[in-house]
């Protein structure tokens, strides 16, 4: 079995594999609990809306201000054609919107969206992502800075991102007395947030393009986490 790596967007190479000499982040225990239904709340608050079927976290803990645990709902079938499924590797990342209220996203009208990755390394092709561990490096009212690690039903490491970055941007008016000069200079620079967007054009989920489930994927959401499963999928 091979370990596939991805170096920023684009560059791909084949080594082998060992997931047992990850390091994993230490999840710290307790912590606050978000149900499925507070998750896509503040979604749904910050612009994110999405369908029943994109709708795939059961809750997420929050470890203190730098670690969260995300579980998913269990796949009705474990077969699928991709070497990591598109659609489970967002909804894991799903998790990252319990730190909306910290950074006053809905407040301030901006939501974050993935852009880039720094690495990626697929340990387990074919495997589907049952829990995440996301453990966060930087975060900003600018941009959210994490690492993802993904598991399989067994609890063993399928996948880890490494550097993925989201970047805050405008979805609408700031609740009123929510403006800060951060969102407005992301509405000013929203010409150049889109062209960045489109560099990660790559961000297509594939398998769900437009369509009869493509609807229910927010258009905002095309992201470099979702190129990755187009690398090796």
């Amino acid at each position: 079995m091979r370990r596939v790596v991805v170096t920023g967007i684009g560059v791909v190479s084949s080594i082998g594999n060992n997931a047992n000499e990850v390091q994993r982040p230490v999840m710290p225990t307790g912590g606050r609990s978000f149900s499925a239904d507070e998750i896509y709340r503040l979604a749904e608050g910050s612009g994110l809306h999405y369908g029943p079927k994109f709708r795939l976290v059961q809750d997420v803990v929050m470890h203190g201000g730098k670690h969260l645990s995300v579980q998913l709902e269990a796949p009705a079938t474990y077969e699928t054609p991709f070497a990591l499924d598109p659609m489970r590797l967002d909804c894991a990342f799903h998790g990252v919107f319990a730190v909306f209220p910290e950074l006053r996203a809905e407040e301030r009208g901006v939501t974050y969206i993935p852009v880039r990755l720094d690495q990626a390394a697929l340990y387990k092709p074919g495997v589907l992502p049952e829990t995440a561990n996301i453990e966060i490096l930087v975060k900003t009212e600018r941009s959210i800075l994490a690492n993802i690690y993904l598991h399989g039903p067994e609890n063993e490491l399928v996948a880890v991102l490494r550097g993925v970055r989201s970047q805050a941007i405008p979805v609408r008016a700031p609740h009123p007395g929510g403006i800060d000069d951060d969102a407005m200079a992301l509405r000013e620079k929203g010409s150049g947030l889109r062209a960045e967007r489109d560099v990660c054009g790559a961000a297509r989920l594939r398998g769900v393009e437009p369509g009869a489930e493509g609807r229910d994927v927010p258009r905002r959401r095309r992201h470099a986490c979702a190129a990755f499963a187009d690398h090796v999928g």
